[in-house]
């Protein structure tokens, strides 16, 4: 991904998911230890959700991205990444009405579950569809993956630029 072949990111990261078998021991562990790398084995799972996702959306994989994100939401329901991401897809495969239901949708998962609203990226991307703004969803693609990929690459190293 940091090189900037998008499409070879998305397989990978699919790749790695597919060697996930849910969490560790089944769920049948207990002390801080192994609690504590559970947890970070769960969230290296969403990273690599949302970096795959990411990955088809920068290649113009909207529908194929759209399959993938419906199966994950279900799991992951309280996301807001991946509803921001759905929002994209659909968006950019020119289904507004459907991207606008996942903002809808969205809201009152958050706001039933935890009482709260979205947050200022949904809003944001609400707005962008409203607007019809095709050049500002695909810039929001653009940082979101430079932002993600400039995390995961040591100090020290090339950061990535994307392609203008």
């Amino acid at each position: 991904m940091a090189n900037g072949d998008h499409e070879s990111a998305a397989l990978s990261w699919k790749s790695g998911l597919s060697l996930h078998r849910g969490s560790l021991l089944g769920g049948t562990y207990s002390g801080p230890i192994l609690g504590s790398f559970d947890s970070w084995l769960q969230q290296s799972r969403m990273d690599c959700i949302e970096l795959a996702a990411w990955s088809q959306l920068s290649v113009g994989l909207y529908h194929e991205t759209i399959d993938f994100l419906t199966l994950h939401l279900m799991q992951y329901p309280l996301n807001e990444v991946l509803y921001l991401q759905l929002m994209i897809a659909f968006f950019l495969s020119r289904h507004r009405a459907q991207s606008l239901g996942v903002f809808h949708r969205a809201c009152r998962t958050l706001s039933d579950q935890l009482g709260v609203n979205p947050g200022g990226d949904l809003r944001a991307m609400q707005d962008i569809v409203l607007a019809d703004d095709v050049g500002r969803a695909k810039r929001v693609i653009t940082t979101s993956v430079a932002s993600r990929v400039s995390s995961l690459i040591p100090s020290g190293e090339p950061q990535y630029q994307p392609a203008s």
